[in-house]
């Protein structure tokens, strides 16, 4: 579908102690080890996020349970609770690569986080993980964008997480919000396909539980999405991903109901 030199397709899928990897360098060209380093990899919760007393502009009233079945208000305790006790960091100060195991109904894929990039992403995905929040989530959206006569500006990638099952952005969230870890003081990860990010809304501060998987590269958010982890195992998996959800859908359709969704039936971390 081309509509003024832009094919723009978006498709809903709608149904009817640590295991670390090498470590990697520091946030703001901190010196490992270092006081610097250790406080942008340790803040707190109330620091790092937004709550529903300040939200994000756009975003819907947070929904009270999650079509999983899981009540959000206690998802956000486990979340808090656990989240200082997330280890960013060995005991010599150099930042760890954690990795996570998505068992899908299509294959396992293998997700290599990068902290160095986006700690607070990375420990707001490990802390959802320790909660079992993705346990019975799944791949509910794609996003296909063509510009003609630019390829650099295409967009391909599939999408999972949405408490709502469908989605959406204004409503795919918990009631909390991530402050933007984007800001190119970061030592941010390329978005290249493989690559790992936080779904967002319209606000930049607007991350939450929902997350994305790049299937071609997408230079041109660098600033403004936020990458936290690349597929280190498992991309074919998420290319079976994208085509059992593009299905015989018609370009600009609402896509085919009767297809039942990849779900992820356990997100686990790796352990040594």
């Amino acid at each position: 579908m081309k509509t003024g030199g832009i094919r723009l397709f978006f498709l809903a899928v709608l149904a009817g102690g640590s295991g670390c990897g090498s470590p990697v360098s520091g946030p703001d060209g901190a010196v490992p080890g270092s006081r610097e380093m250790q406080a942008r990899l340790s803040q707190p919760f109330a620091v790092a996020t937004r709550s529903a007393a300040d939200p994000p502009a756009g975003v819907a009233k947070p929904i009270d349970v999650t079509f999983t079945g899981k009540r959000t208000h206690p998802l956000i305790e486990e979340v808090q609770a656990s989240w200082d006790s997330i280890d960013l960091m060995d005991g010599a100060g150099q930042v760890l690569a954690p990795v996570v195991l998505l068992e899908t109904s299509l294959g396992t894929v293998e997700i290599t986080l990068n902290p160095g990039a986006a700690p607070n992403h990375v420990r707001n995905f490990l802390a959802l993980i320790e909660a079992k929040y993705y346990d019975g989530m799944r791949f509910d959206r794609i996003r296909q964008e063509e510009v003609a006569g630019a390829p650099e500006l295409n967009l391909v990638r599939v999408e999972a997480g949405c408490p709502l099952g469908d989605g959406t952005s204004e409503g795919g969230h918990l009631g909390y919000w991530l402050r933007s870890e984007a800001s190119r003081q970061l030592p941010a990860m390329p978005l290249r396909a493989g690559v790992v990010g936080a779904c967002l809304g319209a606000d930049p501060d607007s991350g939450s539980c929902r997350f994305f998987v790049l299937l071609q590269d997408a230079r041109y958010l660098e600033g403004e999405e936020t990458g936290f982890g690349t597929i280190t195992r498992g991309i074919a998996v998420i290319q079976a991903i994208f085509q059992h959800s593009l299905g015989d859908a018609a370009p600009g359709s609402a896509g085919n109901e009767t297809h039942e969704p990849v779900v992820i039936h356990q997100a686990r971390r790796q352990r040594p």
